[in-house]
């Protein structure tokens, strides 16, 4: 009995600890989710791979490879975000981005059946693929504000070129580099020519309200990049 009465003092005292120690953790940060909206973007092949160094860079993507000669980047697009009841916040990204396997598992997505065949009768050659993207957040002045990184999936349509005629893809943050930037969440959404014409770009971004005010704040002159 003498046994049960310590073990009860013991658990009782343990616990006021715990709480006491919840009450002086800090606070959880305020966080809101913004909108984002890409009017349009160009990606252009990257002899360099340039996404394989950045991403070693980083320390992110350890399990992925990339693969050689299909590799991209999107040179300085235009973007906006805009908060919940704020304005809308200008600014500009740079995209290095890489189709990728996963060298842990040694697998990757299942292709489509085929022949695809549409209700005309039209043949069409589809692939699936993924992919993944470091892209660097810059003020519309070209200011470097941080770091955001990607996993990316989709499906494209291959015409008579090198490239796709059509493609379309899910891009979910996972990470980043700056301030307030690791704690940066969301997912982007692409469809149309991004290899020809261009294609826009929709998504969210989920994270710090703080890391909103910085981007509202960056200047809009001419800076580096």
């Amino acid at each position: 009995m003498k046994f049960l009465a310590y073990l009860t003092m013991a658990v009782l005292v343990l616990a006021g600890t715990s709480c006491g120690d919840r009450s002086a953790a800090a606070p959880l940060r305020e966080r809101e989710c913004a909108r984002l909206e890409v009017p349009r973007f160009k990606l252009e092949p990257d002899p360099d791979c340039s996404v394989g160094s950045r991403a070693d860079a980083l320390g992110v993507f350890q399990d992925l490879r990339f693969t050689p000669g299909l590799c991209f980047v999107a040179e300085a697009s235009a973007a906006t975000l805009t908060p919940p009841g704020g304005a809308p916040i200008p600014f500009r990204f740079v995209v290095h981005a890489g189709i990728s396997s996963n060298v842990v598992v040694a697998d990757g997505l299942v292709p489509f059946p085929v022949p695809l065949v549409d209700a005309s009768g039209t043949s069409h050659t589809l692939i699936s693929f993924a992919a993944a993207s470091i892209i660097d957040v810059l003020s519309t002045g070209g200011e470097p504000s941080g770091v955001v990184a990607t996993r990316d999936t989709g499906w494209a349509e291959v015409g008579g070129g090198a490239l796709p005629d059509f493609a379309s893809e899910r891009l979910v943050i996972v990470g980043g580099d700056g301030p307030d930037y690791a704690d940066l969440r969301g997912e982007i959404f692409a469809s149309g020519d991004q290899f020809g014409a261009g294609a826009p770009a929709q998504g969210s971004l989920c994270g710090p309200k703080a890391l909103f005010e910085r981007l509202a704040a960056l200047p809009a002159g001419a800076g580096r990049r």
